[in-house]
């Protein structure tokens, strides 16, 4: 079985949303679907609304938009963990200070969820819910500000990003992977995503490929989504804190730059770990796709 994606009319059918953009979860979602199992994708498209013609990389940007409607409202919790922490200075992420059993955390839903795709007694209904959720969630369980709580994740934090006023939150979810996007892949998350499909497959990213799915056992669900919380609050300290030496200082220089490697390796890592866990949930195989990124083919219509 093989399936051909065409990422441009994706990213021109995807709405635009917050945390993470909807860019870098598409993009997550996308590098996901190159490294799933044929059974695992037969699965997803029997799940998923028509709408997203099957691709959990236009569904990734779903749950940003169900929690801003009045039904959905009960899910803002889950986005994030608001670590007790103080970065630069110490950072840490303990699941019984920072993930309070009353409103829950990214780590607990990511658990919840897990439970819930697998579970056929619920229906396809909330089982697509489940899906839905679980896709977004592991790219937003990357994004260093989504694991802190220092300054409401940021949101306090006042920058400036190609001279427009902004919280620190939000470059971090969309000023940097759109600059990204247009100063280095023309705008189109086709190109970004095969960038990072190429680059996950010859293992030439930051840190080596191995070390982002040590842990994707559904079994142990709360165990590894707080491995990977805590995984990217270890930025926090190391970069997006520390490298603050001004806050009226316009961050799309330098510090722009130096993030690169961090944002692509944090959205790479999301797109692994999603097809891993997915693979994991479906299959029960703890692994990815034989060959390794190529069965399911990325098209670039636009060249």
């Amino acid at each position: 079985m093989k399936f051909t994606l065409s990422l441009a009319f994706l990213a021109l059918s995807t709405p635009l949303c917050h945390a993470w953009g909807s860019e870098a979860h598409t993009t997550v979602g996308l590098i996901a679907q190159s490294f799933l199992l044929p059974r695992t994708q037969t699965f997803i498209l029997s799940l998923l609304d028509s709408r997203y013609d099957g691709s959990i990389g236009a569904a990734a940007p779903w749950a940003d938009e169900y929690r801003n409607t009045a039904e959905g409202r009960y899910s803002g919790a889950y986005h994030y963990i608001d670590t007790l922490d103080d970065p630069p200075n110490t950072c840490g992420v303990d699941l019984d200070r920072d993930c309070p059993s009353s409103h829950g955390c990214i780590v607990s839903a990511i658990a919840n969820y897990t439970q819930r795709l697998g579970d056929e007694s619920l229906g396809k209904d909330e089982q697509n819910k489940a899906l839905k959720f679980l896709v977004h969630f592991l790219g937003d369980i990357t994004q260093p500000l989504h694991a802190s709580g220092h300054a409401r994740g940021g949101n306090e934090v006042k920058v400036t990003f190609a001279g427009k006023h902004r919280s620190l939150h939000g470059i971090w979810d969309d000023d940097i992977p759109q600059y990204l996007l247009r100063s280095k892949y023309s705008d189109s998350i086709t190109f970004w995503t095969q960038s990072l499909v190429d680059r996950i497959k010859a293992n030439t990213l930051l840190t080596p490929k191995e070390e982002w799915t040590t842990c994707v056992d559904p079994d142990q669900a709360v165990r590894c989504a707080t491995e990977w919380a805590t995984d990217s609050n270890k930025y926090d300290c190391s970069y997006v804190y520390s490298a603050l030496n001004d806050t009226s200082t316009d961050l799309s220089g330098e510090y722009f730059r130096n993030s690169v490697d961090i944002v692509e390796l944090q959205v790479a890592k999301g797109g692994l770990r999603l097809a891993a866990w997915l693979n994991s949930v479906v299959t029960g195989e703890h692994g990815l796709s034989e060959d390794h990124g190529d069965r399911f083919v990325l098209q670039h219509p636009e060249l």
